[in-house]
């Protein structure tokens, strides 16, 4: 039996066209373009009724998983040229319904004097070549983020109609009568029918400009591509039904307290300190150590039972922002019909509101609620966690302020893991499902809560996972990257400039970038830009020069010293497309390797940086002796799950386009310091080689 993609290549079957589309028709000379789109409406029915056998059928077979992203891609770039050629014909149509043909004249030869074509011919134009399909609008990778097919955008005639002022002619070219009257508004009307005509051949090379760029976008997208940007909130009625099935449920079944915090299984025992957080083992007892541990202390000590300060008082987690550990504390919930708000009494808040100028009468009152709607697979919560803020100013661009960043929010995981958080922080239980329209319902924060939002807060806010163990997602391996001379790491506690971790194969703000010069040497390597804090601000310049070669991205063109958009924050994740690590020495080594490129002027390429890759290895002794080569993962069998892009196509795309990428590079090179970075002189010096030798 043959498979969609065998059948890709075969032309659609000619059908008849249907008697009532040819009587629509407002020109009997457009039956061959309607021909050619019942045509290939037809070809993509039949594909369609191939793929999918009715029950029963003898050659009913399943689609393998591949074949059938494939099949889909190309369903999808038929489509686009169906809806191209429609427009095109409908447009077509209405302006020859406006003009008419000389009397005499061919009845296939249309007015913008371009020959039409028989049903055994291909329309002129209508599809890109194999290299178009390959190369056409290209160079939207360069200067936009990579964004998946069904960005394009759909119309593809949007100056069809004559532009405003211009005159389309309505009269037939058969001219009556002679004379100077006669022979000026002949004149007239030609110069009228001449705009006409090329306002029509203009309309017509957009369509087809359109129709070649969306068959080539949809040609070059990566079948394999993994990382969807994650969706910090679900639909929001979804979200509601899921909180409600888990209340439900957690009621039906009894009390959660009881399940192990990290597995749910049942058994084990609890906590020596606390007494209230149950482990089925020591392995998750383990595991859970590193959150459990800052608040072990407060269950049994000033949130113990017995220290309630009234029935209306419930423990709640609370993050001050100047200290480096959440507490256990008690506070009381209020709900009226003016507003909703915590009554918590902590000297944290006061100095945070003093800091910031706020009102006296703000004190420890919350001013802000988020719920957390997303579900950590099948993990029962019970209730409702709720987040609550305090008077958080902007935290955008040049607002960034890191004497309030919440340093304990910082810590709760690992410093620089979670999206930085400014001001206090208190999350709580509430057993109302999200919307529920009755009176509230505080239940106390217990131990098995703090776990559930630390994988939250994880999901939601982190960048890169602690425990991938206990990440409720798909993980890869990263290379974090930070500056240490910006002052939000210098808060948050930074230290190394190189850090091996672990990322969600999802990013978290956009789309992963492909670092241009790597893949000009065979790398697929991509920049991840963490924790975008806001527009513009001090803290995309980077001190260490660690990004140099890796600034210039297909897909995002900024660089780490000059950035004019987006603020890439304190750090980046440089990543392997097959989700396998990228080791600090092969970036250090891709670094230097380009920069004595850039310095004599030499060509980079692949087998070069092979053999500089050897000898740098050597050099570093057993620190890196059994590192292997960056080129490890570069074999077929590692599928590229990162990129938007089918990565071969990027790789061909900055070969032809290194020159430029060169350049923009000796222009950033400018802001850099002479003492580490060669500045002017160099740039002039390259850019006059490349005047004189523009193929070099």
């Amino acid at each position: 039996m043959e498979t969609p993609k065998d059948k890709a290549n075969e032309p659609p079957a000619p059908v008849e066209l249907d008697k009532e589309l040819v009587d629509e028709a407002q020109n009997e000379e457009d039956d061959d373009l309607l021909q050619t789109t019942a045509a290939m409406l037809k070809g993509i029915k039949d594909r369609i009724s191939i793929a999918i056998a009715p029950e029963g059928s003898e050659d009913q077979q399943a689609v393998p998983p591949t074949e059938t992203s494939v099949f889909w891609q190309e369903i999808m770039a038929k489509l686009g040229e169906l809806e191209d050629m429609i427009n095109l014909g409908v447009a077509t149509m209405t302006l020859k319904g406006l003009s008419h043909t000389a009397p005499g004249s061919d009845p296939t030869q249309i007015t913008t004097g371009t020959p039409t074509k028989s049903d055994n011919e291909e329309i002129e134009d209508s599809k890109p070549t194999k290299e178009e399909s390959s190369k056409a609008k290209l160079e939207t990778i360069a200067t936009t983020a990579p964004a998946g097919p069904q960005d394009v955008a759909d119309s593809t005639l949007e100056a069809v109609e004559p532009q405003p002022g211009e005159i389309v002619d309505q009269s037939s070219d058969k001219e009556t009568g002679k004379g100077p009257d006669k022979s000026e508004a002949k004149k007239a009307k030609l110069r009228e029918k001449n705009k006409a005509r090329k306002n029509r051949k203009r309309a017509r090379e957009k369509a087809n400009e359109a129709a070649a760029s969306r068959t080539a976008l949809l040609a070059r997208h990566n079948p394999n591509f993994a990382a969807n940007i994650r969706v910090s909130q679900d639909d929001e009625i979804a979200a509601v039904a899921r909180v409600r099935e888990d209340i439900e449920r957690c009621e039906r079944e009894g009390n959660i307290d009881k399940l192990c915090i990290v597995c749910d299984k049942t058994g084990g025992g609890y906590c020596g300190g606390c007494k209230k957080a149950r482990y089925c083992s020591k392995k998750c007892l383990v595991l859970d150590l590193p959150v459990h541990k800052k608040v072990c202390s407060d269950f049994a000590g000033p949130a113990a039972d017995e220290k309630r300060p009234s029935p209306q008082h419930h423990r709640v987690l609370f993050f001050p922002t100047f200290r480096v550990k959440p507490e256990i504390c008690w506070a009381a919930y209020h709900e009226t019909d003016d507003g909703r708000w915590f009554e918590i009494d902590h000297e944290d808040i006061t100095q945070f509101l003093k800091l910031v100028q706020a009102p006296e009468s703000e004190k420890g009152k919350s001013q802000g609620f988020v719920d957390f709607v997303q579900f950590l697979g099948d993990r029962p919560i019970g209730h409702m966690l709720r987040a609550a803020t305090f008077n958080t100013p902007r935290t955008v661009g040049e607002n960034v302020n890191p004497e309030i960043l919440n340093q304990s929010h910082n810590a709760f995981l690992k410093p620089g893991y979670l999206r930085p958080w400014f001001g206090p922080l208190l999350c709580a239980a509430d057993a109302r499902y999200p919307g529920q329209n009755v009176p509230p319902r505080p239940r106390d924060i217990n131990a098995r809560d703090v776990h559930s939002v630390a994988r939250l807060l994880e999901l939601c806010e982190g960048s890169c996972i602690t425990i991938p163990e206990l990440y409720h997602g798909k993980t890869i391996s990263g290379l974090l990257i930070n500056d240490l001379l910006n002052p939000m790491n210098v808060v948050m506690g930074v230290e190394n400039v190189f850090e091996m971790t672990h990322v969600p194969l999802a990013p978290m703000d956009q789309s992963d970038h492909a670092i241009a010069l790597a893949f000009f040497v065979g790398l697929r390597w991509y920049i991840r830009p963490c924790h975008v804090l806001g527009v513009g601000g001090k803290e995309t310049s980077w001190n260490d020069r660690q990004l140099r070669y890796a600034s210039y991205t297909c897909g995002l063109r900024e660089t780490a010293e000059d950035c004019g958009g987006a603020s890439t924050g304190p750090y980046v994740v440089v990543l392997h497309g097959s989700g396998n690590p990228v080791e600090a020495l092969h970036m250090s080594a891709f670094n230097d390797y380009l920069d004595k490129v850039y310095r004599a002027k030499k060509t980079a390429s692949k087998h070069d940086f092979e053999k500089y890759w050897a000898t740098y290895k050597q050099l570093r002794g057993p620190l890196a002796a059994n590192l292997p080569s960056p080129y490890k993962w570069e074999s077929a069998g590692a599928i590229d799950k990162l990129g938007v892009y089918d990565p071969v196509l990027v790789m061909s795309f900055v070969k032809d386009r290194i020159g430029d990428i060169w350049d923009h590079i000796a222009k950033a090179s400018d802001k850099l310091e002479r003492k580490t970075f060669e500045g002017g002189d160099r740039r002039r010096e390259l850019q006059g080689s490349r005047e004189s030798n523009p193929t070099a």
